[in-house]
């Protein structure tokens, strides 16, 4: 009789355990379609602010002068809030308002001029437009499929060893502000001279 008791009461233990780890599972689930939710909702808001045609993006070259010489700031809806960019030969690293570091990874530029980040288990696809203001990512990470449209903040495009909505000037093979500045202002120059000789020639042919 006691063993029969003990069977029991055993029984009746693990049908609790089992009751316990469906709960904690169901709320799991929510939590994450919450997450996801919230995630879909942000990417809707910003697309309604932003371009919604064809963005123009960087090619290789520009891509990797760009990344040379500035910070990529945005909302990247992985749970941080707004972070900070920084590019550093094949890594990256991504950094709080306050300078803190968040997480690292590394990096590749293809032939097109996507940029393509490896970060532990996850990969990220970006194609960047600094024209436009905006950056398009595809990732497994998010509950999308395909590319959807982010907000670049206006401080992406200032030299990456300073930060001017902090003052905060960033340590280590970055913080030399008087070359940065140079090759960032070379870099504006360039850039707007290849879109002006695009114009140019796009009416011409149209002349």
């Amino acid at each position: 009789k006691r063993k029969k008791e003990l069977l029991l009461a055993q029984k009746k233990a693990e049908e609790e355990t089992k009751k316990q780890e469906k709960i904690l599972l169901a709320k799991k689930k929510q939590v994450e379609e919450k997450k996801k939710a919230l995630i879909l909702a942000k990417i809707a808001a910003t697309e309604k602010k932003v371009l919604k045609d064809e963005a123009r993006y960087l090619g290789k070259m520009m891509t990797s002068a760009f990344l040379d010489t500035n910070e990529i700031i945005l909302d990247d809806l992985r749970g941080d809030g707004k972070v900070y960019y920084q590019f550093e030969n094949d890594k990256y690293f991504r950094i709080q308002r306050d300078g803190k570091f968040i997480s690292e990874g590394k990096f590749k530029i293809s032939k097109s001029g996507r940029i393509i980040l490896n970060e532990k288990k996850d990969k990220f696809f970006w194609k960047l437009s600094v024209t436009d203001g905006v950056i398009d990512i595809k990732s497994k990470f998010y509950p999308y499929k395909g590319y959807k449209r982010f907000a670049l903040e206006p401080n992406s495009f200032l030299p990456s060893s300073i930060n001017l909505s902090t003052g905060h000037i960033f340590d280590g093979p970055k913080a030399a502000p008087g070359a940065k500045i140079i090759i960032f202002l070379s870099f504006l120059i360039l850039y707007f001279f290849v879109n002006l000789l695009i114009f140019s020639r796009f009416e011409f042919n149209e002349g």
